[in-house]
């Protein structure tokens, strides 16, 4: 059970919801050696523990959720990711591209989503570098990325003062790198 909202949970098909996404449930299940998962949203979660119990949800704890849960969205919606352009020559070993994304107010630390496409070979070694952002960008921050699945990576912006990161635009270029089956055959066998 979640509250969570964001695309790397949820399969959007023309902006409606339709379900866990498959790549989230298969690495669970790859992970877990086999076992299957199962992820509602808080609200149909109530709904359909209640249906096996034969009762009603009760609607006032079903607006507190959706009351929580905008509230959260709202909080969340700091950041949007604009666009992202990947080289023509990417490939599942080597991506390189650029993401833009735009912070809508202050914030202290930026995270914004990229993808892989194609899939990467496995979880990629992730180099990310801020080459534009606002004018008024404060001087002492740093910038850190992850890359924990070979679908999608994350990108970080954190304040190292007390200053809040400005509105606008921060266009970040990256790299990700996995070795080809081949590479690794040419370790293994120099070794």
């Amino acid at each position: 059970m979640t509250t969570e909202r964001k695309e790397d949970w949820w399969e959007k098909i023309k902006e409606k919801t339709t379900g866990s996404r498959p790549e989230l449930l298969r690495e669970f299940y790859e992970f877990t050696g086999g076992k299957r998962i199962l992820i509602y949203q808080t609200e149909r979660f109530l709904q359909y523990a209640a249906e096996q119990k034969g009762e009603k949800v009760d609607s006032s704890v079903v607006e507190e959720i959706r009351a929580v849960g905008s509230q959260r969205a709202e909080k969340e919606n700091a950041v949007e990711v604009i666009s992202q352009s990947a080289f023509d020559d990417s490939t599942p070993f080597l991506q390189k591209g650029e993401l833009k994304i735009h912070l809508r107010r202050p914030v202290k630390n930026l995270t914004g989503s990229g993808h892989f496409h194609p899939r990467m070979n496995a979880p990629p070694v992730l180099t990310v570098n801020l080459i534009s952002f606002p004018q008024n960008m404060p001087e002492n921050y740093s910038v850190t990325s992850g890359a924990g699945t070979e679908y999608d990576f994350n990108v970080h912006v954190i304040s190292k003062a007390s200053i809040f990161l400005p509105i606008g635009e921060y266009v970040f270029e990256y790299s990700a790198r996995c070795d080809s089956q081949d590479e690794l055959e040419d370790i293994t066998d120099t070794e």
